[in-house]
């Protein structure tokens, strides 16, 4: 478990080199709430960050369209959507990213219509964000 976490969190990996699933364990961790990107959003060198994990989804954007996986647009879109989280700021755009995020999940539901993490991914942007909100689409998602 110990080698899992040091080559997720390694400053030499190239995560452009992962496979799905390798990118799939990567996001699970560098994009959650007990990640990287989360616990370095508050420091001084945040911005840093912010650039590195908006790289970060990049990639995961043309990987999840090399390898056509519904997986790899789902982590895309909860990436862009806890990236307006920690790093835009009050004055911030978020809507930018939140688009981004809506149209993962949207890419992710193209592939695995049936998908209830895309689906819930992308409700719960359209009903819970202010800037992209439109409930009633997230509703009619969600029925």
């Amino acid at each position: 478990m110990l080698r899992i976490f040091k080559n997720i969190f390694s400053k030499e990996r190239d995560i452009e080199h992962l496979n799905e699933k390798g990118l799939i364990d990567y996001a699970a961790i560098a994009f959650s709430g007990m990640g990287q990107y989360a616990s370095k959003s508050m420091t001084d060198d945040w911005e840093k960050w912010s650039d590195k994990m908006q790289e970060d989804l990049f990639v995961f954007e043309k990987k999840a369209s090399e390898y056509s996986s519904a997986n790899l647009y789902i982590q895309a879109g909860k990436g862009w959507e806890n990236f307006t989280i920690w790093y835009r700021r009050k004055k911030d755009d978020k809507k930018t990213p939140l688009h981004k995020a809506i149209s993962m999940f949207e890419e992710a539901l193209k592939i695995e219509p049936g998908s209830i993490d895309a689906k819930t991914g992308l409700a719960s942007i359209l009903i819970d964000k202010v800037q992209v909100r439109n409930i009633e689409k997230g509703v009619k998602i969600l029925n």
